[in-house]
């Protein structure tokens, strides 16, 4: 089923809030389609780190998690839901943890049409 395959995996370079840069593994296509970049030579993630992570959901309900490596991405740093393609498959963010934290709850008459599948929800924790 295509949108929902594990394929090969690389190592990638994700740069933590801080500024520090740091390796982690990851499938081939969930880091393209956050445009992570390969790169072998920096440091693990430290133990107990929480990396920026997408939640993201298909049409027909695939779920998928992915690590987005840079801060001022804007599947991550958008604060409404974002469509990425993933293994050819398009999947819609439905909210984010890690380092910094999550979309605004939708709002009646915000004008996004809801979150994941627009049949609303898709919000999440409001973080000061």
């Amino acid at each position: 089923m295509a949108g929902n395959t594990l394929g090969p995996r690389s190592v990638y370079k994700y740069t933590a809030d801080s500024g520090t840069e740091y390796k982690y593994l990851t499938d081939d296509s969930l880091a393209s389609a956050v445009g992570a970049e390969l790169n072998d030579n920096l440091p693990d993630l430290p133990p107990n780190f929480r990396p920026r992570i997408v939640h993201c959901q298909s049409a027909d309900g695939i779920r998928k998690q992915v690590i987005v490596p840079d801060i001022e991405n804007d599947i991550y740093s958008s604060d409404r839901p974002q469509n990425i393609t993933i293994d050819g498959k398009v999947f819609r963010t439905s909210g984010r943890r890690g380092e910094r934290v999550t979309f605004r709850a939708n709002r009646p008459g915000d004008g996004d049409g809801g979150g994941a599948g627009g049949g609303g929800g898709g919000g999440g924790i409001i973080v000061p």
